[in-house]
Order: structure tokens, then C-alpha cells, then sequence
């Protein structure tokens, strides 16, 4: 039986993309974590006592200058009436009279149509 030498750390001898897969994946994981608590700060109910394996978070391309993402989870029964999709916008705008303005657009928008999913 082979013994542990002290200090061994097995990514050491792993090659440079299986380290960046691991990286990518622990980063994935802390980011869906992140993202799963914004969720539950803001819409409470079920979105609290979700875990971040629970929730699909898919990023959506196009904004300028936000990030936008389409965070999902599973319905859990018939009587589940939270949402199971929502958008999350993370602004990374300064200014003050386009934020107020996107902010108008972004909510009219979120008001006129029902995502299904």
C-alpha cells in the first residue's frame, strides 16, 4: 500500500487543462451560489431553501454594458406558485440619467410579458 506523502497535493500532477476545468467549475458553482442568493434577497418564499445545484443559470448575450442572466428552478408541485424563471440584470452602469432610463424600459418590459419556461 502506497503512503500519502505529506504536503502531496494531486493537482500538481494533473495536466494544465484538467486544472483549468476544475477552476472553471468551482468558479461556475460559487457564481451560481452568488447569483441564487440575489434571487432569495429579492423574491424570498422557495427561492430561500434552494441550494445552488437546484437552479439552472443560464447567461443571455447581448447587453452592452450588463450582465444579464435566466435563472430557473425545478417546480416542485402543482400548488407551487413562485416563479420557477426570473432575469436577473446585474447593472454595471454609472450614470445616473441612463440607469434611470434602462431601468423604466427594463421594468416595462418585465411587466408586459410572462416568461414560460
Amino acid at each position: 500500500m502506497m503512503e500519502a506523502k505529506s504536503g502531496y497535493d494531486p493537482l500538481d500532477h494533473s495536466s494544465k487543462q484538467e486544472r483549468n476545468a476544475i477552476q472553471k467549475s468551482h468558479d461556475e458553482i460559487f457564481l451560481r451560489g452568488k447569483i441564487l442568493s440575489l434571487c432569495a434577497d429579492v423574491l424570498g418564499g422557495i427561492w430561500t431553501k434552494l441550494q445552488p445545484n437546484h437552479v439552472s443559470v443560464t447567461r443571455l448575450r447581448g447587453g452592452l454594458t450588463n450582465l444579464v442572466y435566466l435563472v430557473a428552478r425545478p417546480k416542485f408541485s402543482a400548488s407551487d406558485d413562485q416563479p420557477v424563471a426570473v432575469l436577473l440584470r446585474i447593472q454595471s452602469q454609472t450614470n445616473y440619467d441612463k440607469l434611470l432610463n434602462e431601468l423604466v424600459v427594463f421594468t416595462t418590459l418585465a411587466g408586459d410579458y410572462i416568461l414560460a419556461y
